[in-house]
């Protein structure tokens, strides 16, 4: 159940990549006014995919964990693990999913 959400996030990362190469494209000086814009138009949307592809899958692999975790309750094999977390982040990446 892990493998196919780890292969998600792992295309989100490269997805970041090619974001981040996108802007060394639109701060290169020899990239025309035209293309810079359309770029940067490219960029936005790819970076909103980005983010609510890491979020979702994230939030999915969370759930994943809970149900298995469930399983091992339900097994007597549960391990009390405690985790901090930003609150408000957790927060804003749900209302970007909506």
């Amino acid at each position: 159940m892990r493998n196919p959400i780890t292969s998600i996030l792992a295309q989100a990362l490269k997805l970041e990549e090619l974001i981040e190469n996108l802007d060394l494209i639109i701060n290169t000086s020899q990239t025309t006014k035209q293309l810079k814009k359309s770029l940067k138009k490219l960029k936005s949307g790819y970076k909103e995919c980005q983010l609510v592809l890491t979020s979702s899958a994230k939030l999915l692999k969370y759930n994943v964990n809970d149900m298995l975790s469930f399983a091992q309750i339900n097994g007597g094999k549960f391990r009390k693990e405690i985790l901090s977390f930003d609150i408000r982040k957790a927060v804003e990446e749900v209302m970007m999913i909506q």
